[in-house]
């Protein structure tokens, strides 16, 4: 918000551990510079970084393939500190995670149709220890839960239909069952819990995808608000500059 307060064109974001080479700047916005990307990601080629434990690079690995299952998209380094931006780029980002933005600025840039370019980057060992990331089980929990979080909030009907028919199936099957024992000798027993927990599968399936009908509503309602805010960021940046 800062950068385009003050009328920047491109927005590069580097981290300050030294870990990665600003004289690399120049390649890193020649995409933007000419126009044939949104979004520049420099990427680390993790099975060549020897100093990196073997932790960390299985968690890039990881997390990178999760950004890509959610996304579609095939980005080789999903958590590169290294990126540019361009105007446009940033006016169109609304993050909401307040821990990593790495993620969901690709999730991002895939649903609002924010062409991504990758180029190779150098990177070098660390000088002490990460004040962001206190353990890898920590960051893989909050990283997890906001690209989790961003696929949501941009597929609950989905989401939600997918575990209701999950449960209906269930109820169905149960029912089955029920309905077998029934006709074979006019009782339920032994199987009246069955018989119970058959309906209210079902029930709480059909309510699942009826929240996601709402939930999708609310999601469009979104979209069509960010949509407003772009266009007036947009504005304010047009009469800044």
């Amino acid at each position: 918000e800062a950068a385009l307060e003050m009328g920047a064109d491109i927005i590069v974001n580097i981290d300050g551990d030294g870990q990665y080479n600003a004289r690399e700047i120049p390649a890193l916005v020649k995409p933007l510079v000419e126009d044939k990307a949104d979004i520049v990601l420099g990427w680390r080629d993790i099975d060549r970084l020897d100093f990196m434990p073997r932790g960390k690079r299985i968690g890039n690995k990881v997390a990178t393939w999760l950004t890509n299952k959610v996304s579609g998209m095939l980005i080789k380094d999903a958590q590169s500190g290294f990126r540019a931006f361009s105007r446009e780029a940033a006016l169109r980002m609304n993050l909401s995670g307040r821990y990593t933005y790495v993620q969901e600025t690709i999730i991002e840039a895939k649903y609002k149709g924010l062409k991504i370019e990758q180029i190779p980057i150098e990177f070098r060992p660390r000088q002490g220890e990460s004040r962001l990331i206190p353990s890898l089980t920590t960051y893989a929990r909050r990283a997890g839960a906001i690209i989790l979080g961003t696929y949501w909030s941009y597929h609950p009907l989905k989401i939600l239909s997918f575990i209701g028919m999950i449960l209906i199936l269930f109820g169905i099957i149960l029912g089955a069952i029920v309905l077998t024992r029934f006709i074979q000798t006019g009782t339920v027993s032994p199987h009246l819990p069955t018989a119970i927990a058959a309906p209210l599968l079902i029930t709480t399936g059909l309510q699942a995808i009826i929240l996601g009908l709402f939930a999708d509503a609310i999601k469009s309602q979104r979209l069509f608000q960010e949509e407003i805010l772009y266009r007036l960021k947009r504005k304010e940046s047009d009469i800044r500059k």
